[in-house]
């Protein structure tokens, strides 16, 4: 206690606590904006290596927690486009991230859902005029300037019945093209 240096090594590793603090609320707040951004992946992998560093934060906890439960979301919706592989590739990555999270159960009964509304559906090859109304539908609509409203006659909703009927229908991805360039 009586060492002339010791209250120069206390203000020093004061000083370097207090910067590992900084450094770590720093990358908690960078890992909280990738997440609201929806970089999910990198989010997580900022909230692990923290997790890494001080197993004990609740932060870092309760981010990953989060950043699983909206990787599971992300799923769900991926599921709604009839997009199983991304929709199973999110929903791995949010069973890796949080085992344990509420939201997987939800994800996983939506893709499972989604893949039996998928067999439900009629085939493309069956109705080739049913596909050619929906787009030329979504067409008159985007001349309209109805793009997302009125819901059920609007354009987005015909590309979507067109994207669920028949995803390599010809002509699709020009009408979605369309739609992207009217909606900007």
């Amino acid at each position: 206690p009586s060492h002339l240096d010791l209250p120069t090594v206390q203000a020093r590793l004061g000083e370097a606590l207090m910067r590992e603090q900084q450094q770590r609320a720093a990358a908690l707040a960078q890992a909280g904006q990738q997440r609201q951004a929806g970089q999910l992946e990198q989010a997580a992998a900022a909230y692990q290596a923290l997790l890494a560093q001080a197993p004990e934060s609740a932060e870092a906890r309760q981010g990953l927690a989060d950043t699983a439960a909206d990787m599971a979301a992300r799923s769900a919706r991926l599921a709604a486009d009839f997009d199983f592989e991304g929709a199973q590739a999110a929903l791995d990555l949010a069973r890796q991230w949080q085992p344990d999270s509420p939201a997987l159960a939800t994800a996983e009964q939506r893709l499972q859902s989604a893949r039996a509304a998928r067999g439900q559906l009629p085939s493309a090859d069956a109705d080739p005029a049913r596909v050619a109304e929906l787009l030329a539908r979504a067409s008159v609509a985007m001349r309209r300037g109805d793009l997302a409203e009125p819901p059920g006659d609007s354009a987005w909703d015909a590309l979507r019945q067109v994207q669920a009927l028949a995803p390599d229908a010809p002509g699709l991805a020009d009408s979605y093209a369309e739609y992207d360039r009217r909606a900007r």
